[in-house]
């Protein structure tokens, strides 16, 4: 499974969106999503499940697998 962190910068790119947009359209600080791209931490369910709804198509498979697999340790 590819990792969140990179599933969720793609997602965020494909979207042609920044990271504050991005952040915003998922009611999330901009840092947040930094750190989630960085590996550094992971998104919360609630989160998973929002990014599901707005992702491209091509995506929403890998999201509903990480929300599927999610797991509440909060580091990779």
């Amino acid at each position: 499974m590819e990792p969140i962190a990179r599933v969720v910068k793609r997602v965020r790119m494909t979207l042609e969106m920044s990271a504050t947009e991005f952040a915003a359209a998922l009611g999330v600080c901009e840092y947040s999503v930094r750190k989630w791209e960085s590996g550094i931490a992971k998104p919360s369910l609630k989160t998973l499940r929002r990014m599901r709804d707005i992702a491209p198509r091509q995506f929403k498979r890998r999201l509903t697998a990480a929300v599927r697999n999610y797991s509440y340790h909060r580091r990779p």
